[in-house]
């Protein structure tokens, strides 16, 4: 007479693991979400750190202009004075 019933174990045994298999999808699901949220943040940050840097080249562009500007400004007042 055996000590356990083999159907039973391994009917158990099933169960167990369609309840793991379960759980990992369940985590897997999870940690997917959390990735594509975390990466849409990712999105954004960078999408700001762009306009800033396109912006920060423009200011150096305009104060380059600038000092061209006043440079020949000074040129032309130097050179029409009597």
């Amino acid at each position: 007479m055996p000590l356990f019933d083999r159907g039973s174990l391994s009917k158990e045994l099933q169960a167990s693991l369609d309840r793991m298999m379960d759980q990992l999808k369940h985590l897997v699901e999870h940690m997917n979400v959390e990735y594509e949220q975390q990466l849409g943040q990712e999105q954004q940050a960078a999408s700001v750190m762009g306009k800033l840097n396109e912006h920060h080249q423009l200011i150096q562009r305009l104060e380059q202009t600038s000092r061209e500007m006043e440079r020949d400004i000074a040129e032309l007042e130097v050179s029409h004075r009597f």
